[in-house]
Formats: structure tokens, C-alpha cells, sequence
């Protein structure tokens, strides 16, 4: 005797929404938070290239002393 196959359909996808259905208003808002969360993240890179570039230095001094 065979046991029955069970075949389910896929969950449902989540479809991205394209920027033209939004409204305006929504669509300034999301730019400007996606503008200051790339700024954010442009700040924090600078802050730690900056910090390598001074441990680089310390590390020549360093091996130069």
C-alpha cells in the first residue's frame, strides 16, 4: 500500500513594491532616509579609515624608533 504524495504550494513571495506605486510623499520620505542612511554609513567608513591610517603611523614610528 502506498502512502499519498503531498505536494503544497510554495509560501507566498514577497513582491517588492516599485517606487512609481508609491505615493509622493511616501517616495521622499524613503529617499531622504536612504540618503542619510548612506551618509551615515560614508561618516562611520571615513572615521575608521582615519583610525587605521593613525595606527599605520604609530605602527611605522614605531618600527623605525
Amino acid at each position: 500500500m502506498t502512502s499519498p504524495t503531498i505536494i503544497s504550494k510554495p509560501a507566498a513571495t514577497q513582491q517588492s513594491v516599485p517606487i512609481s506605486s508609491i505615493n509622493s510623499n511616501d517616495a521622499r520620505l524613503f529617499e531622504t532616509v536612504k540618503h542619510v542612511y548612506k551618509s551615515d554609513h560614508q561618516a562611520e567608513y571615513l572615521e575608521i579609515k582615519a583610525q587605521i591610517e593613525s595606527l599605520l603611523l604609530q605602527l611605522q614610528t614605531n618600527t623605525q624608533a
